[in-house]
């Protein structure tokens, strides 16, 4: 009998039936004939590698092909040969799914100005300093940033006596960026101040500190 073949067995202690009528679920499901199935084989997962007799080989060798029970084999190797090369050429992906280590490092925009000042003109600081006025109405926080390798963002974290006031969320755009935060200036306000400057990590990059006077 055909079935009497199929080698090694399909699952520990699988009776003969049993595999007998996995033998024909497979013919069915892949429509292949009786006569050219040779064997089966168990991989793992329902899945099963199957050897076909091919009348054309001159010494009557199977060829075998990579099956399962849930469709045919034609769609099982179409998708694992979309999986696999997604695997290989999907960006910054290496052969196994995983980041390669000298892709996974983002390049950090650079610092070139920071300062504290009473106003902008020309997308440029005006009255730059460490002490200013209540009466000035208002303060300034001006960054620029050359280079920045890609789209990000940073903060403008401002701190009263220690006590956070407000963080600003500002973004940066390559190849350069300025962007600037400010508060209002109240008489409850003066002392001693400071902005932290930090990356979209919260890692500090730079300090500046001022003072608000009379």
């Amino acid at each position: 009998m055909w079935y009497n073949h199929l080698a090694p067995p399909l699952q520990t202690g699988a009776k003969p039936g049993e595999r007998f009528k996995r033998f024909q679920i497979v013919c069915y499901e892949l429509k292949i004939p009786r006569s050219r199935l040779r064997e089966i084989f168990p991989v793992r997962d329902g899945a099963i590698l199957i050897s076909l007799v091919n009348p054309a080989a001159s010494r009557g060798e199977g060829t075998r092909y990579a099956g399962s029970m849930n469709g045919s084999f034609l769609r099982l190797a179409l998708l694992y040969g979309v999986l696999q090369l997604a695997l290989w050429f999907y960006p910054g992906m290496g052969p196994y799914g995983q980041m390669d280590s000298d892709k996974q490092l983002i390049g950090s925009p650079t610092l070139q100005e920071a300062t504290i000042c009473e106003d902008l003109k020309d997308f440029l600081p005006v009255n730059q300093g460490v002490a200013f006025s209540v009466s000035a109405g208002r303060v300034i926080c001006y960054t620029y940033f050359n280079p920045i390798p890609q789209k990000t963002f940073i903060y403008h974290s401002w701190f009263q006596r220690d006590q956070l006031i407000t963080k600003k969320r500002l973004y940066l755009q390559p190849p350069k960026w300025a962007t600037q935060s400010a508060i209002q200036l109240r008489d409850t306000d003066k002392g001693p101040w400071r902005v932290e400057i930090t990356d979209q990590a919260d890692r500090i990059i730079k300090v500046l500190r001022f003072s608000i006077t009379d």
